[in-house]
């Protein structure tokens, strides 16, 4: 029974009774009226929340990263379970170069919602600012498991391969970036297909002369 169904109820069984005492039904209508003065209260915090959450978000996109990040506490505070503000805070700090603060709320936003492709692929970007390539690439290889389709998503582990002068893997996942539909130039293929057969041949020179 909801809350303005319990004190409808309420109201007609006291108006029916004549021998219930006054301690016996005032605990009761305190507890219905403060239980349903606290969901109204949620619901208000919530739409508070998402109002600070779309104006942080609306910063962020103006690059107005301290106004976004003001904005997205605001909100993180009436909803600390808010996975998309964690995100959006955590894009806020990697743009400002704060990567560790970046990866704490982008691994919040994971804990709250373990499917949250973008919170994967931004602390996989977040990882590969502070050169930590192979926790990078787990992220963005996480973020595919989600999203196989993500164009942007293998462009950016192919470069963290080729960071990693890992050159075949480079190449692979740069090609299936452009197969996806990803602007690739030209000579970023040919600088991979080069790096990658002269690497070829230096471990083919390396077995000769063993």
């Amino acid at each position: 029974m909801i809350n303005g169904e319990r004190l409808v109820y309420l109201s007609r069984a006291m108006k029916n009774s004549t021998y219930k005492p006054i301690w016996i039904i005032l605990p009761i209508v305190v507890f219905v009226l403060s239980t349903y003065s606290s969901a109204e209260q949620k619901q208000i915090e919530l739409k508070n929340a998402e109002a600070y959450e779309s104006r942080g978000v609306a910063y962020l996109e103006m690059r107005q990263y301290d106004k976004a990040i003001v904005n997205l506490n605001k909100a993180l505070k009436m909803n600390p379970r808010d996975a998309y503000a964690h995100c959006n805070r955590g894009r806020s700090y990697a743009e400002q170069g704060l990567y560790d603060l970046a990866i704490h709320d982008y691994t919040k936003a994971i804990e709250i919602n373990p499917k949250y492709e973008d919170a994967y692929f931004g602390r996989g970007l977040a990882f590969d600012a502070k050169g930590q390539y192979d926790l990078a690439i787990s992220d963005y290889t996480k973020a595919l498991e989600i999203n196989p389709g993500d164009a942007g998503t293998y462009y950016a582990r192919g470069f963290t391969y080729h960071l990693k002068r890992e050159y075949l893997k480079a190449l692979i996942d740069i090609k299936k970036a452009e197969s996806l539909g990803y602007p690739i130039h030209p000579k970023i293929l040919n600088d991979l297909v080069n790096d990658f057969e002269a690497q070829d041949r230096r471990k083919n020179k390396a077995l000769s002369s063993n």
